[in-house]
């Protein structure tokens, strides 16, 4: 049986470039030196199951899914486009490791 951890965000307060930076930083406890930028984005998110690398406040467990449950959407592609391209790029490249 797969098990999931989900976790719910909503976009829709998102802004301006960079915010959804902020957004994952706050829900996910990124480490005082997260660079901000999809790199080290794709860094933190991929050490999510390692408790050890110290770059996520969130856990999952080896073989456990993580959702992301996001709200509002719509709104933040249309208002910023490459960071909604982005987040799916990098989500691809994370699951794909």
């Amino acid at each position: 049986m797969m098990e999931y951890k989900v976790i719910e965000m909503d976009f829709s307060t998102l802004r301006h470039r960079g915010d959804i930076h902020s957004l994952f930083n706050r829900i996910f406890g990124f480490p005082k030196f997260y660079g901000n930028n999809w790199t080290a984005w794709a860094e933190c998110m991929e050490s999510m199951d390692d408790p050890d690398a110290g770059m996520t406040e969130i856990r999952v467990e080896p073989g456990q899914f993580l959702v992301l449950h996001i709200k509002g959407i719509a709104p933040f592609r249309e208002k910023l486009r490459e960071d909604y391209d982005c987040l799916l790029e990098f989500s691809a490249l994370v699951n794909y490791n």
